[in-house]
């Protein structure tokens, strides 16, 4: 390991250079008393340039890093948002579709449209790299949302199938529901600052 990435390991630096500056200046005065009798002489302004010039490496690195977690943090609120937007239409969905099945609103016409838009938003989140999000704390809750869109997708095929004009019963979509709206909570919560991997900074 470097120095760079042992100092970039570091969660809160700033004390850490506070800490090695004044350790290089005690070094600093004893070296110069030691070989000048004066904290003035040749040896304290070699020490001094010597000092500057570790200090100025340390500082480049802590402003890189501070950069990078930065733009990271920022990177992951966008994704955030994102999903969230994505929850709230599956549970939208979801909700819509469960109030016409309470009511027997469930006409041959509103199974096929739900079908489609079921089948809109699961294209969406399948079209989601879950390897390129910034932590994997939002893999379970887009897991929980297509399982749940691929379950009411099953239910109106059947209901489909069965070419009867039976409502279809509201319990079958209650469930998948509440399920879809406890996604989009956890993914909500993921907006709190106590969840951000740079709320250290």
């Amino acid at each position: 390991m470097t120095w760079a990435e042992l100092f970039r390991s570091v969660r809160r630096p700033l004390p850490l250079l506070v800490l090695l500056a004044a350790c290089a200046g005690v070094f600093m005065v004893g070296g110069a008393m030691w070989t000048d009798r004066t904290p003035f002489g040749q040896t304290t302004a070699g020490w001094v340039q010597a000092v500057g010039s570790i200090a100025a490496i340390l500082a480049a690195v802590w402003l890189q890093d501070r950069d990078r977690r930065l733009k990271e943090r920022d990177a992951r609120k966008a994704q955030i948002v994102a999903l969230i937007a994505i929850a709230q239409r599956c549970v939208s969905t979801l909700t819509r579709l469960d109030r016409l099945a309470k009511n027997g609103g469930l006409t041959p016409d509103r199974v096929r449209r739900y079908s489609d838009e079921l089948e809109a938003d699961e294209a969406v989140i399948s079209a989601i790299d879950l390897m390129s999000l910034a932590d994997a704390a939002p893999i379970t809750y887009l897991l929980v949302l297509r399982r749940n869109i691929r379950s009411a997708r099953r239910r109106l095929r059947y209901w489909a199938s069965l070419r009867s004009s039976r409502p279809i019963k509201p319990e079958r979509f209650k469930l998948l529901v509440e399920n879809a709206d406890y996604a989009l909570e956890e993914l909500t919560k993921l907006q709190e600052p106590s969840h951000s991997p740079a709320s250290s900074l």
